[in-house]
């Protein structure tokens, strides 16, 4: 692969003006990753990543809190802590069975994780911010690879090292953060065996799309744009990037095989990505996940979040993205495209083929992330040679927007990412400061999400506060509610309709407690 240096002369190397200014993005990036760790609420998903690397099945969750209610809230806690007498097996076994089509690297990596450091809130999330951490020299080696430029190189490290969004995922109890890696990961060694074409660097390359694919089941995406990119720009070495990829598929086959005997398990669990929402609604996602790599704001707390720090970034990726096309080489262009866009496109056509919100889902788009940092570096690099004033303007810019967003996340004990835990933080003061409050749930309501959030929520409550959690189907032992009484204190937490009708049935009523999904439940009168 003939790689050569952009087309703007002097522009390689990194000046001390500019080296200051980048040397402050990373330095803010890094601070930012780890300053409020463990202070937004732990969210359902997250809650599911510590009891599955833990060792436990979420059947024997349900069984166990139906069966011995009424329970404190503490007495979830144990369910987020390693399971006694259990192994990696436990860990490979509670997906296998459950949730299939999560790849298993990051869950058995959490797991020896969590002997060391613990399973508390901030070492939970300190794993990913670790495995963020790595992917800035990789990203810097990627560059580097792919425009043998050092500034811009230096750029495409500072906007993935101050990207609101990847900060929140690296802040997230999730694999996103090793997705990120293993998407820079394999671009960089693809590229790298491409120029040096031996059998080594194409075993490398075959190594990382084995470590994306047992990373997270949408790396496929990037690993078809990888192919597409060589078969429009290296079609000489196709035969290679087809034995790297048999390769590295038969490395992942035996997951592969896992998901192929659960495949209805993993559809069934991933039903809710196949509805469909308003063309308005797809527009805003799109829009505000790819500008979230500048300028982030929580879209669910405030409708007066101004779209115009949104439009400039979006007018800055517009432009970088002419200047690749102008004046990048046909292979730079090629890969850069193909890595940025092909992976949204490949989720916008199934939304549109099969139905469903899968492309307005931000966390599923991460594996597009580092190719638009990629073409942004690009456009600041032009313009660090061609237009200094603007280009020091425009990094201004970036600078403000991206520091502002971080700082007012970092402040915020919730975020838009919390999805369906957005409200546990208020939940919990909630029930904090009641009277002797009781709660009562099943695990049928809230869109068969109530597990997860009542793990969430057993890191905030008071550890003594009941909980009754009823049986509404598939367990034989069904917890009586109790009779109605004028001094008993129940609050209901997101109940399903069956539920509700055996409440009204013994003689309750329900009352607004001004919260999402949180009710009292009273004496009929």
């Amino acid at each position: 692969m003939a790689i050569r240096k952009p087309f703007f002369p002097g522009s390689n190397l990194l000046t001390p003006f500019w080296g200051w200014w980048i040397g402050v993005a990373i330095v803010l990036g890094i601070g930012f990753r780890i300053w409020n760790l463990d202070y937004k609420v732990y969210w359902h998903d997250e809650t599911y990543t510590t009891f599955r690397s833990a060792g436990y099945f979420s059947a024997e969750i349900v069984q166990s809190v139906v069966q011995e209610s009424p329970l404190s809230i503490g007495d979830l806690q144990r369910f987020q802590q390693l399971k006694p007498g259990s192994t990696a097996f436990n860990t490979l076994g509670s997906l296998a069975r459950e949730d299939p089509q999560h790849a298993p690297l990051f869950f058995v990596m959490a797991r020896y994780w969590m002997r060391v450091f613990g399973s508390s809130v901030f070492a939970s999330r300190l794993l990913p911010v670790v495995i963020s951490l790595l992917t800035l020299p990789l990203m810097y080696r990627l560059a580097q690879e792919l425009f043998a430029s050092s500034r811009l190189a230096w750029f495409a490290t500072a906007f993935l090292a101050l990207s609101p969004i990847d900060i929140l995922f690296a802040q997230t109890a999730r694999q996103y953060s090793l997705l990120t890696f293993a998407v820079i990961f394999s671009g960089w060694s693809l590229l790298r065996a491409l120029r040096l074409n031996d059998s080594k660097t194409w075993l490398l390359h075959a190594v990382s799309l084995a470590f994306g694919f047992y990373s997270h089941v949408f790396f496929l995406l990037n690993w078809i744009a990888q192919g597409c990119f060589v078969l429009w720009s290296q079609a000489h070495s196709k035969f290679n990037f087809i034995l790297a990829s048999g390769l590295g598929w038969l490395l992942f086959s035996p997951w592969l095989l896992v998901l192929w005997r659960n495949l209805d398990t993993a559809l069934n669990t991933n039903r809710w990505s196949g509805l469909r929402v308003s063309a308005v609604r797809y527009v805003k996602i799109w829009v505000h996940s790819f500008t979230a790599l500048v300028s982030d704001s929580d879209i669910f707390g405030s409708d007066q979040t101004p779209i115009w720090p949104r439009l400039l970034v979006a007018l800055f990726i517009g432009f970088s993205t002419f200047i690749v096309v102008q004046s990048a080489t046909s292979d730079q262009k090629q890969f850069v495209l193909a890595t940025s866009w092909m992976p949204f496109f490949l989720l916008v056509g199934a939304d549109l083929l099969l139905g469903g919100s899968r492309s307005t889902i931000p966390r599923y788009l991460t594996g597009s992330f580092p190719g638009l940092q990629l073409t942004m570096a690009y456009g600041m690099t032009y313009l660090s040679h061609a237009l200094k004033r603007t280009a020091s303007i425009a990094w201004g810019i970036i600078l403000v927007l991206a520091f502002t967003s971080l700082l007012t996340s970092a402040r915020a004990e919730t975020w838009w990412n919390k999805d369906i835990s957005y409200y546990n933080g208020q939940i919990t003061e909630f029930l904090n400061n009641a009277a002797s409050p009781t709660l009562i749930t099943d695990l049928e309501g809230g869109s068969r999400t109530n597990l997860g959030n009542l793990l969430a929520l057993s890191y905030r409550l008071n550890k003594d506060i009941p909980l009754i959690v009823v049986s509404n189907s598939g367990i034989d032992l069904d917890i009586p509610i109790p009779a109605a009484q004028d001094d008993l204190t129940l609050i209901t937490y997101r109940p399903s309709k069956h539920l509700r009708s055996r409440l009204e049935k013994a003689g309750y009523q329900f009352q607004s407690t001004g919260l999402p999904g949180l009710t009292y439940v009273t004496p009929s009168d």
